[in-house]
């Protein structure tokens, strides 16, 4: 089995509700500029309590594909979520298996330092044919357990 990097408690912790509600009322806000609107597929990034993709769907959105690399913690979060699409892989092949022009929302929340492994995946995140040419991308990088407030 793979390696599970997260937080002993998971990501269910104020610093991280707070980003989670900021970046899935931005998207909201946004929506109506995405063809398809929240039907459009939104992607995120996904611990084991699936806490982003209840966030997303609180805010309304339907068509929900929560990826984390460890394929037992993607089928995992299928088991508590039935309603969200998995994929355990890395983020750049989930969106790159993706129908052309289907991702109209990214989260990605890589909680970790710019490195020789999180660049080149961020080229390829951006480069997949999935992406919409009017979609929105979020992305959190450069650590994201701080215990501090979010600016």
């Amino acid at each position: 089995m793979k390696k599970k990097y997260e937080p002993r408690g998971g990501y269910d912790f104020d610093a991280k509700r707070l980003y989670r509600s900021r970046v899935w009322t931005w998207f909201d806000a946004f929506s109506r500029e995405v063809p398809g609107g929240k039907g459009a597929t939104a992607v995120l990034l996904t611990g084991v309590g699936g806490e982003e993709a209840k966030t997303a769907k609180r805010h309304g959105f339907r068509d929900v594909v929560a990826v984390n690399y460890n394929p037992a913690i993607a089928a995992t979060v299928k088991r508590r979520l039935p309603w969200v699409r998995t994929r355990g892989v890395s983020l750049s092949r989930a969106l790159w298996s993706l129908p052309p022009r289907s991702v109209g929302f990214l989260s990605i929340d890589f909680c970790g330092n710019l490195g020789h492994i999180t660049m080149p995946e961020l080229g390829l995140c951006g480069a997949a044919p999935s992406l919409m040419d009017r979609g929105f991308v979020a992305i959190n990088l450069l650590r994201g357990r701080e215990t501090a407030d979010v600016k």
